[in-house]
């Protein structure tokens, strides 16, 4: 057992009125330098992408329609943590990314406000969305880019909208596990603990450039190691009484999707990320 979830409780809300111009147009905020791949690129070609810091890519056809997205979750998913474990055969990662990504993507249009965006993510769960005409990749809409509008103090506490007691991994559970765990749960990412003290964080990304390292990204089932030997050790944490707006700023100083939630012994007791920021934006 890695640990145990219980949803968050109900959370102040952040005035998005405040934060922004309410009829803005989604491409106020948007990335228009885009990364992409296409169905016919070779998983490995789109991993090396990914590897070198773009977590997930918009996919598209010969005719430039976006058609999915692939992330390194997919990635770890078809190597051995997951579902679609079912789908590797002997040509291993020179298969297609059209064969993991995920597809049927909900796109946005440049004229979509970001109220309408922050209620798509909100409805979808999705961590990026692209934004298109007739198809046709123009722009990507991130969490990061809705949650980096949070760049004054909000009054709202991070212990109001964190998420309590979140699953976790033990320094000794092997990498393996570790991978079904973030593939078949909802989690993008675990905080790992030693006798209840955080000492590490570990994502799909971290166990994909591990197994890229020493050469066995075919060989995740053989991957018995604590987990300790794969985390990242440089961790940021915050306090369940700092302002939103601090977990916001760190996020983006550490290039990090969520926060461990610390107490003064340095004990876990939450998790921050951008998903429940956006949840409690109104």
């Amino acid at each position: 057992m890695l640990g145990f979830f219980r949803k968050k409780e109900n959370a102040s809300g952040l005035q998005l009125a405040n934060l922004i111009g309410l009829q803005d147009s989604v491409m106020k905020i948007a990335s228009k330098e885009v990364t992409f791949c296409t169905e016919n690129d070779r998983i490995i070609d789109a991993l090396a992408t990914m590897l070198g810091g773009i977590r997930r890519l918009p996919v598209v056809n010969d005719a430039g329609e976006i058609t999915g997205i692939v992330s390194s979750s997919d990635v770890l998913d078809f190597i051995g943590g997951g579902e679609k474990s079912k789908l590797f055969t002997n040509t291993g990662l020179s298969a297609v990314v059209k064969k993991i990504m995920s597809p049927n993507v909900q796109c946005l249009s440049s004229t979509d406000s970001i109220p309408v965006a922050l209620e798509i993510f909100r409805m979808n769960g999705k961590p990026m969305h692209p934004v298109a005409e007739n198809r046709k990749l123009s722009a990507v809409l991130s969490e990061s880019d809705i949650t980096h509008l949070v760049s004054k103090r909000c009054g709202v506490p991070v212990s109001a909208i964190m998420t309590r007691k979140p699953v976790y991994a033990q320094e000794d559970h092997s990498v393996f596990d570790v991978a079904k765990m973030l593939c078949r749960g909802p989690y993008r990412r675990l905080p790992v603990v030693n006798n209840g003290v955080v000492t590490g964080i570990v994502t799909p990304h971290d166990i994909l450039a591990h197994l890229n390292r020493n050469g066995v990204l075919n060989m995740l089932s053989f991957e018995h190691g604590p987990v300790k030997a794969v985390m990242n050790k440089r961790i940021a944490v915050i306090s369940p009484e700092n302002d939103v707006s601090d977990a916001v700023a760190l996020m983006k100083i550490r290039k990090a999707s969520g926060l461990p939630v610390v107490d003064e012994d340095a004990d876990l007791v939450g998790m921050v990320t951008k998903r429940d920021i956006i949840n409690a934006m109104v």
